[in-house]
């Protein structure tokens, strides 16, 4: 026996047990695209790392660039020729501007920290954008650099984590402290408010929450916006899930201006021209016009040749993460990677064959007396449960609904019956 089951063991590294899933492509409504930015009838998104622009109602998208590092924040310049987005292709977060039309991405930042980028400034020559850089260990004001090039200057805030220059290039909004938006309900020192500031310097001006008698009301207030009626639209958890509101630069109380009950919005931002805020929710993108449109969720269907396989080989060499042998011997139940496959004791003799093939993670696989049955645990319903496996005719159920942790099944001698512990319970 022990001669068996080192055989069975080492049989595992025949688990060079290859197995793919092939998958058709075909052109249908993506799901989380990324980051969007609106400009003269036009999106654009990071979609699988990419930059994409499409018409702005989603048709005929195409994509702008095509690399193995990750584009993001794609921003349209104010006369809509040029796109600048972030890029860590050579090795960090810099800037890099391109064509809307399509072109050979051009560098514009090249400094070791992060750079993430916000807006174009509204005379089409500056980039402004979030940085690492700076002379204090843990924040920095806004920079702005040349879309051409050149050295970026810092503005004239102490710290700011996002913002954008009104149209008429006066006055910039901003968030002195960043936001993660998966935070929800976040109350703390760190919480993010709307400020004001001349572009040319000056004192800044707290616009939300700036009654420190009303603290345990204060909200989120983040990537403030300037609108072409002269408001600031802003993200905020106000409603208790972040959703658009609009506030006078004079002051005053907010106005909600969308009303998402699930999810919330995230990454909003303005067009150039301040008429189009474009946002993500529920893993769409979303466009609203301003100052009283109606949102509407922006559909993109997308076929294209992906940079990643559609099958991936996995080679395995001794590292299922368990198994059970069949009583007959002849054949092992391996999972690994959250997947269950057969495959032949000897690798001479016999086929493999994937049990399972899902998101989901497979495990804890026993063969049934009888060898014709696989019992095994999945979590493929919202909860682990356990599922039966025919080995003849591929049919699958499950015979089992608790939301609990599933001990290993076990069978009974004549195959009749499993028992398994769940919620601390024996069950048959």
């Amino acid at each position: 026996m022990s001669h068996l089951l080192r055989r069975l063991v080492c049989s595992t590294a025949i688990c060079a047990f290859v197995f793919g899933i092939t998958t058709v492509v075909t052109a249908d409504p993506i799901k989380f695209a990324r980051y969007p930015h609106s400009s003269h009838g036009k999106i654009a998104f990071s979609y699988h790392g990419d930059i994409w622009v499409a018409n702005a109602d989603g048709s005929s998208p195409e994509r702008l660039t095509a690399h193995i590092g990750q584009d993001i924040f794609p921003r349209f310049s104010p006369d809509g020729q040029w796109i600048a987005f972030t890029s860590n292709r050579m090795g960090n977060d810099d800037l890099f501007v391109v064509p809307t039309d399509g072109g050979i991405p051009r560098q514009v930042t090249f400094h070791t920290g992060g750079d993430t980028m916000l807006y174009w400034t509204p005379d089409g020559e500056r980039l402004v954008f979030r940085t690492s850089r700076g002379a204090h260990a843990f924040y920095s004001p806004l920079y702005t650099v040349a879309a051409a090039g050149d050295l970026p200057v810092p503005m004239a805030m102490d710290q700011g984590a996002a913002g954008m220059v009104s149209q008429d290039g006066s006055r910039v909004a901003f968030n002195r402290y960043g936001v993660r938006y998966w935070r929800k309900g976040y109350r703390g020192n760190s919480q993010a408010d709307i400020w004001l500031q001349d572009v040319d310097g000056g004192e800044i001006h707290q616009l939300t929450d700036g009654d420190t008698q009303q603290f345990r009301q204060h909200t989120q207030d983040v990537y403030p916006m300037w609108g072409a009626d002269g408001m600031i639209y802003f993200m905020s958890e106000r409603d208790g899930l972040f959703n658009i509101w609009k506030v006078s630069p004079d002051g005053g109380e907010p106005v909600q201006v969308t009303a998402h009950g699930a999810d919330g919005v995230q990454y909003p931002s303005m067009s150039p021209d301040g008429r189009t805020i474009t946002y993500e929710n529920e893993f769409d993108l979303w466009t609203l016009s301003v100052p009283d449109g109606t949102p509407g969720k922006v559909v993109i269907d997308l076929d294209f040749d992906t940079k990643d396989n559609l099958v991936d080989y996995l080679q395995v060499d001794s590292e299922a993460d368990g198994f059970d042998v069949s009583p007959q011997g002849d054949y092992l139940a391996v999972d690994h990677h959250g997947e269950v496959f057969i495959v032949p004791t000897d690798p001479e003799v016999g086929e493999k064959k994937q049990v399972t093939s899902s998101p989901w993670r497979q495990r804890s696989q026993i063969y049934s007396p009888d060898g014709e049955w696989l019992a095994y645990i999945s979590d493929e319903s919202g909860d682990e449960e356990i599922w039966l496996f025919e080995i003849a005719t591929g049919a699958r159920h499950r015979i089992s609904e608790d939301a609990s942790l599933k001990s290993r099944p076990i069978w009974s001698k004549d195959g009749a019956q499993l028992a398994y512990v769940a919620a601390n319970h024996l069950y048959l």
